[in-house]
């Protein structure tokens, strides 16, 4: 409330839902989930997988080398173009 009592909403806005993607989630629910039962959700790739995705087995065998990363399914239906990404943009962002 205002100092004149007055309960001005004008210019306010209030969440009223969330939602989100991301590793092993599709949902808000799943993620939490995930988190309260201590679910490893990156995706770990085998040699035979990092060679079929182009990388050098010189470069995976560095010790420094990480294999996992966070994989979201369905990324193939990312609307670049609603986000005013370039298909080249998009693809770099990897969403």
């Amino acid at each position: 409330m205002s100092e004149s009592g007055s309960n001005n909403m004008e210019g306010k806005i209030a969440i009223i839902g969330m939602d989100c993607r991301l590793p092993g989630a599709g949902n808000v629910g799943e993620y939490w989930e995930n988190l309260i039962n201590g679910v490893e959700t990156l995706s770990t790739f085998t040699d035979e997988e990092l060679v079929s995705s182009g990388v050098a087995p010189g470069v995976f065998r560095q010790p420094n080398y990480i294999r996992n990363r966070g994989i979201i399914g369905g990324a193939e239906f990312f609307d670049a173009e609603f986000f005013g990404f370039t298909p080249r943009d998009a693809e770099l962002l990897d969403p």
